[in-house]
C-alpha cells in the first residue's frame, strides 16, 4: 500500500499522517516491527520523521493478520485486468477494516474475491463517500499508477 502526503500534511510526523488516515496505532507499531514496514524511496521511515508534500510512502505490512474476507458484501467492478480492479465504492462502506469495521468494508469484500492477493487500494474514499476505488494486484502495479489519475469529487 501507498500513503501519498498532501499539501496539508507537509511536514507532519509520519504517525500523526497515518492516525488521521485510521491507521491504528496497533498497525502502526506493527509497521514498526515489520522489516521495510514504512519506507520512503526505498529507505526505512520512522513514525517520528517529518513527511513532505508528494512523498510516497511504501506501507509494508508483510505476514501480517489477513483480513477477514466477507463474500456477502457488494461493490460493482467497473473494470479489471491483470494488475489492477476498480470497484465503485458504495455509500457507507468503509475502504479499511477498523475497530467499529472488521468485518464491513472494502478490503473484505476483497478478500473475498481475491483470497490469495493482498488489497492494496491505490486512492481510497471516505465512508460515506461512493466512487470509483482502485485496487492494486501488486505491489509493482500499485506504485505504477500512484500518480496516474485523479480523484474528482461532485457535489
Amino acid at each position: 500500500m501507498t500513503v501519498t502526503i498532501t499539501k496539508e500534511e507537509n511536514e507532519k510526523a509520519l504517525e500523526c499522517v497515518l492516525r488521521s488516515r485510521g491507521f491504528s496505532k496497533r498497525l502502526i507499531t506493527r509497521l514498526k516491527r515489520t522489516e521495510n514496514g514504512m519506507t520512503r524511496k526505498g529507505v526505512l521511515i520512522r513514525t517520528v520523521d517529518l513527511v513532505y508534500e508528494n512523498d510516497i510512502i511504501m506501507i509494508n505490512e508483510g505476514d501480517g493478520e489477513a483480513l477477514d474476507p466477507n463474500p456477502d458484501l457488494k461493490a460493482d467492478i467497473l473494470y479489471e485486468d491483470s494488475e489492477v480492479v476498480v470497484f465503485s465504492k458504495p455509500p457507507f462502506m468503509p475502504c479499511h477494516p477498523s475497530i467499529k469495521h472488521r468485518d464491513d468494508t472494502l478490503g473484505n469484500l476483497f478478500a473475498a474475491l481475491y483470497p490469495s492477493l493482498a488489497f492494496r487500494p491505490v486512492n481510497r474514499l471516505d465512508r460515506n463517500t461512493s466512487g470509483c476505488v482502485l485496487v492494486a494486484k501488486s505491489q509493482r502495479s500499485a506504485a505504477m499508477l500512484q500518480k496516474s489519475f485523479e480523484k474528482t469529487y461532485v457535489g
